[in-house]
């Protein structure tokens, strides 16, 4: 799946767990609007930074926190 390529991107430096859209959320983020438990594992010991914010200041982190019940901030 998705989260099979990601890592294949990710092993041979063909993707950063870092690049940002327009929006300014990067993969980590959008495995957290996701729910995405596997793509945050694999994003979070690839480096990505849970604290980064998008243009509206939120941070993948705070937003599982927030509005995400399935406990995806303890990952």
């Amino acid at each position: 799946g998705h989260v099979d390529v990601m890592a294949q991107l990710l092993r041979t430096g063909m993707a950063c767990a870092g690049h940002k859209n327009v929006e300014g959320r990067d993969a980590l983020f959008l495995c957290v609007l996701q729910g995405n438990r596997r793509g945050l594992m694999l994003l979070a010991a690839h480096g990505a930074e849970v604290n980064s914010s998008d243009s509206e200041g939120l941070s993948p982190l705070l937003f599982a926190c927030k509005y995400r019940p399935q406990n995806l901030a303890l990952i």
